[in-house]
């Protein structure tokens, strides 16, 4: 099951970077129609540093950052911050990881993942007292994830100040969710990561 997400992942990176390049050199081609017609009009202004937006692909449209709270939990991933709604109060969540200690073996079936969290723009005191993290693996396995040495989870995120909290757990390797529980009434996020050891 590891090997498959493996490969599902590294599908998905490839066709990702694929695309990317074809976008950054221009190469955007239609796939179907009856054969070349007239070239496709400008838009009606350029767009920074890119030029004029093609007529023939949608308009963008900013998304703004997504939201999360009990009665609708956010789904992201690593890198995507996340405006987070626990009781009164909010937060700009964002997660990087997860990283792996230098000696991981290739290959290995479990890893030691570390997560970091960044929590800025607190709006009003969050407790965190009750606050609990755990991933949920592919296999529908749970693990409890505990703050890394010397990282301790503070008892409550105060506004005006930014937090860096450092998360570990012992994961087999392939897909999870990272989920955060402010109560035990629910979770307001989770993050899907794939913990690749190869």
């Amino acid at each position: 099951m590891a090997a498959v997400s493996h490969r599902r992942a590294g599908a998905r990176s490839r066709a990702a970077g694929a695309l990317g390049l074809a976008l950054s050199a221009g190469l955007l081609v239609g796939c179907s129609g009856p054969g070349p017609g007239p070239a496709p009009a400008a838009s009606s202004g350029p767009e920074p540093g890119i030029g004029a937006w093609p007529t023939f692909l949608p308009s963008p449209t900013p998304q703004g950052v997504p939201e999360g709270s009990l009665r609708s939990p956010a789904m992201t991933y690593p890198g995507s911050p996340v405006l987070l709604h626990v009781g009164a109060a909010q937060a700009l969540w964002d997660v990087e990881g997860p990283s792996y200690p230098s000696d991981t073996k290739v290959g290995a079936e479990e890893v030691r993942c570390t997560f970091t969290l960044t929590i800025r723009e607190v709006s009003a005191p969050i407790s965190m007292r009750t606050t609990s993290f755990d991933v949920l693996d592919s296999h529908g396995g749970l693990h409890r994830l505990a703050a890394a040495p010397h990282h301790a989870v503070p008892d409550r995120l105060e506004p005006g100040r930014d937090y860096t909290l450092a998360l570990v757990g012992v994961l087999p390797a392939g897909e999870g969710l990272l989920r955060y529980y402010p109560s035990t009434r629910g979770a307001v996020a989770a993050w899907d990561f794939v913990a690749e050891t190869d």
